[in-house]
């Protein structure tokens, strides 16, 4: 029997988190969709992403796997969407110092986040 954990301590997640981070390289947009139907299936609800997905990282690659991630919960609706906890970040380059590094993710890290939200076609944050 799969076991949860708190996340946070607002979020109940599946100990088992689905790594996505291939899809669009090294897996098509059907295997992924299957991956995901498959472990939800299995009662994973924690779906790992990541705005530089798929590795390795390409200019022409970046995000697709978010797109898919997306499209799936599109064909679920919002039923689908209430069942997942979905995880993503924002990978920032190395800076000049961490001051610098700090004053980049005020300026730009929720605007990363926010759009990596609206790749995966939801609406949902928890900051």
């Amino acid at each position: 029997m799969l076991k949860f954990v708190n996340l946070g301590g607002k979020l109940r997640v599946s100990r088992c988190c689905l790594g996505t981070m291939t899809w669009g390289e090294q897996n098509t947009e059907e295997e992924s969709h299957k991956q995901l139907d498959y472990a939800l299936r299995k009662g994973v609800n924690f779906i790992d992403t990541a705005e530089m997905y798929p590795v390795p990282t390409k200019a022409e690659t970046t995000g697709r796997t978010e797109e898919y991630i997306g499209r799936w919960l599109a064909k679920g609706g919002q039923s689908l969407r209430s069942k997942i906890v979905l995880a993503s970040k924002a990978i920032f380059l190395l800076l000049v110092s961490k001051v610098s590094a700090l004053v980049y993710f005020l300026l730009a890290g929720f605007r990363i986040l926010r759009e990596a939200l609206d790749c995966c076609e939801s609406d949902r944050s928890s900051w």
